[in-house]
């Protein structure tokens, strides 16, 4: 497809339904600089999470001259919980580098194009490997459930359920490490994406592996940031300029250059790291 100079081509697309990759190549028949300026997937009805999406370019710099192109390779986390069907569809947005089309928020300076696709979101179903262990982590007394453990040619996924009950409301996990072991051989994956569907339900995202090969495969945590679920309440009495309630001393006001009107108490939310 080609506008105003501007030709994007969709090269190709997988996904396993936790994660999708889109490459595409964007090429300058215009006299000016161009730039990609956004980049959306939506998947069966649902926009995929902005949280963890990526834009890599494979050719260098950002910026695409005239008469040249760069190659992109597009990647979002999916939501396990969305009903991905195979209908997707990308909206990508372009502009040239100039100060007047950067800086403006008019829509005239961009140039933009929707492009419709077949996406299978569960392509790599025969290559998958899933387990459902049902343990159970405590930390600091919280209970944090491991539901399942997914391995895909793009990607292992632990999905956790902090417990309802759990005095703490959990924001993440410190450090967690997933833990292969084959007698005196261990591997370990670091650093995973998290992705939330609401305050009990995380993914985490970590790379391709095999762990799952080896004779056992642990997960672990080196702790949590978490706050007690009755003191996540900051009270502020906006016309006093004055902190009510919190959950320490630590927090304060401090002067604002703006004047808040006469007011009444207001509570926001607060969290806290262990």
């Amino acid at each position: 497809m080609e506008e105003k100079g501007y030709r994007v081509e969709i090269l190709g697309a997988v996904s396993d339904g936790r994660k999708s990759f889109v490459l595409f190549n964007v090429l300058n028949h215009s006299d000016k600089e161009i730039i990609v300026r956004d980049f959306t997937l939506d998947y069966g009805g649902y926009e995929t999470p902005s949280v963890g999406a990526m834009i890599a370019n494979m050719s260098g710099s950002g910026q695409i001259p005239p008469g040249q192109s760069s190659y992109y390779a597009y990647s979002t986390n999916l939501l396990p919980t969305d009903p991905y069907t195979n209908k997707a569809s990308i909206h990508i947005t372009l502009s040239d580098t100039s100060d007047r089309a950067l800086n403006s928020s008019s829509k005239k300076y961009l140039t933009s194009m929707d492009f419709s696709l077949e996406l299978e979101p569960n392509m790599f179903e025969d290559n998958e490997r899933a387990y459902y262990p049902d343990r159970t982590l405590k930390v600091d007394g919280q209970r944090i459930n491991v539901r399942q453990l997914l391995f895909t040619p793009l990607n292992t996924y632990v999905d956790l359920e902090y417990d309802q009950a759990n005095e703490k409301q959990i924001f993440k996990l410190l450090n967690p490490v997933l833990i292969g072991k084959s007698g005196e051989h261990t591997e370990k994956l670091y650093y995973p994406q998290s992705i939330s569907k609401d305050d009990t339900k995380v993914t985490l995202v970590y790379k391709n592996s095999q762990l799952d090969q080896l004779d056992t495969t642990s997960f672990k945590t080196f702790g949590i940031a978490a706050v007690k679920k009755d003191e996540m309440n900051i009270v502020v009495d906006l016309k006093k300029k004055q902190i009510i309630d919190a959950p320490d001393e630590r927090l304060r006001m401090l002067p604002s250059d703006q004047e808040a009107g006469a007011g009444t108490d207001a509570e926001v939310p607060h969290r806290s790291d262990l």
